[in-house]
């Protein structure tokens, strides 16, 4: 039997969307030996469905028979018309609709119903503004979070600095998937928690290389808390009981390394920031591997991504669509600061540069903080105003397959210290064999409140479990 919501954590039924059917415009026809995104239509639930906080959700059909034919097609995928550079009337982006694909309503979760079967569903998008959250008992919490984050984000770039951007931290290192701009550039996709190190086998778990000053530990830390924190109250909005109940039995079982704290999260987390202002592509700013159509492929498809993005426009900019492939859907919100987005990673998906207004002068565009004020405490005024051309910084928090399943090894600890055990193996590294950065030594500010329970739970665990293929009996 389906898993549903407490009644008491349910959305009043009275927030129905006003479309019972959402249907794509008309497709547009592709260049020879390309394709667009075809979003499917999406039907409205009649009754509400205690499955969902939000009790309605728009449904589609999916038929696993078409993985071959999908396969194909978003294999030659590219972007439609209409994703970018608009035209502006009096400072305001003028969006038109995005051919065969739907724009998703804030708050309501896009779900297949797998070869038609309303009991078996998946999640494949759900996006909110804090608009759309004001509605849940949490809204304060989640404002008061997305406050602390902008500020450890865009940083305090007056002349008795306390915090700086977190991206202009000394040493601040982008990944081996980063483009690599011009010096004096902070644009790049850049590692903060776990990631999976590839070179044998399934690869290894282990803490990311980031820059390692006191300063750093504390203010990454810091943010990692606040991501793990906003897992935990949006995506329980967005998806189904099921899903929900499915992910805290498998991290509790596997006692998967989230970041932040314990219980249900994320593992990884990257931070793509980017200054781009005339739309277009992202793979200048931050690869191609990330920057145009791509697919996590390490992500646990039975697992989702929540995107945090935090945008620094002049009210009217068109923030740039992000479309995800297989569902046709995108978000492109005008005037808002922070948009989230819940989706399966290794799922199709892109993204856009924001675009404003080419008659605006340059010089002006990144003032005029008292438009937002009633949005955001006045402790962003500085931050706002100082801060350089950066405009988009993008949280992608996700959970790797590795970890999810124990598919890989995990660097624990290091065999130098600790000879007893199955410690992880060395890698290559640059210039020698080298071994990983490992959980005991490097994990603590990754793993933040939960250190002492995780690093606990698995040595419990290992030892159980060398003991039961030892067949030794305690």
């Amino acid at each position: 039997m389906a898993s549903k919501w407490p009644l008491e954590l349910l959305l009043s039924s009275q927030h129905k969307p006003t479309d019972n059917t959402v249907l794509p415009p008309e497709a547009a026809k592709p260049p020879d030996s390309w394709s667009y995104p075809q979003a499917p239509p999406y039907m409205l639930n009649p009754l509400p469905d205690d499955r969902f906080r939000r009790q309605y959700r728009y449904a589609a059909t999916y038929h696993p028979r078409d993985a071959p034919h999908l396969r194909d097609r978003y294999c030659k995928i590219t972007m439609p018309p209409n994703v970018s550079q608009p035209q502006f009337v009096n400072g305001k982006a003028m969006l038109k609709s995005i051919p065969g694909m739907v724009k998703m309503e804030m708050g309501i979760p896009y779900i297949y119903e797998v070869s038609g079967d309303p009991g078996k569903i998946v999640t494949v998008g759900c996006a909110h503004t804090l608009e759309s959250l004001q509605t849940y008992p949490k809204y304060a919490v989640i404002h008061q979070l997305v406050d602390e984050l902008q500020l450890l984000t865009w940083g305090d770039a007056g002349p008795a600095s306390s915090t700086p951007a977190v991206y202009k931290l000394p040493e601040f290192k982008r990944n081996d998937r980063s483009s690599r701009p011009l010096a004096g550039s902070y644009e790049g996709s850049y590692n903060l928690a776990s990631t999976v190190i590839k070179g044998q086998g399934q690869g290894t778990l282990a803490p990311a290389v980031q820059t390692d000053t006191r300063e750093a530990r504390s203010q990454i830390g810091d943010i990692l808390k606040i991501l793990h924190k906003l897992y935990n109250h949006i995506l329980p909005l967005s998806i189904s009981a099921d899903e929900w109940d499915i992910l805290k039995y498998v991290m509790a079982e596997n006692n998967v390394f989230t970041f932040g704290g314990g219980g249900v999260g994320p593992v990884g987390c990257q931070l793509n920031i980017s200054s781009m202002d005339s739309g277009g592509a992202l793979e200048e700013a931050i690869g191609g591997a990330q920057g145009s159509w791509h697919v996590d492929a390490g992500d646990d498809p039975m697992t989702h991504t929540l995107v945090t993005m935090l945008l620094r426009l002049p009210p009217g900019s068109d923030p740039g669509a992000f479309c995800l492939g297989r569902p046709g859907l995108y978000v492109r919100e005008l005037n808002t600061l922070v948009v989230f987005l819940i989706f399966k990673g290794n799922d199709i998906h892109s993204g856009c540069a924001p675009c404003l207004d080419p008659s605006s002068s340059r010089d002006q565009l990144y003032c005029g903080f008292e438009i937002w004020e009633k949005e955001f405490s006045s402790q962003l005024q500085k931050p706002w105003d100082l801060t350089s051309a950066e405009n988009r910084a993008v949280y992608v928090s996700y959970i790797p397959r590795a970890a999810f399943r124990r598919t890989s090894r995990c660097s624990v600890y290091s065999s130098k210290d600790v000879v007893f055990g199955n410690a992880c193996d060395p890698v290559v590294g640059e210039l020698e064999r080298t071994q990983p950065q490992n959980y005991i030594d490097n994990g603590k500010t990754i793993l933040g409140d939960s250190y002492d329970e995780r690093m606990t739970r698995e040595s419990m665990m290992q030892a159980w479990n060398m003991n039961v293929k030892a067949r030794i009996s305690l």
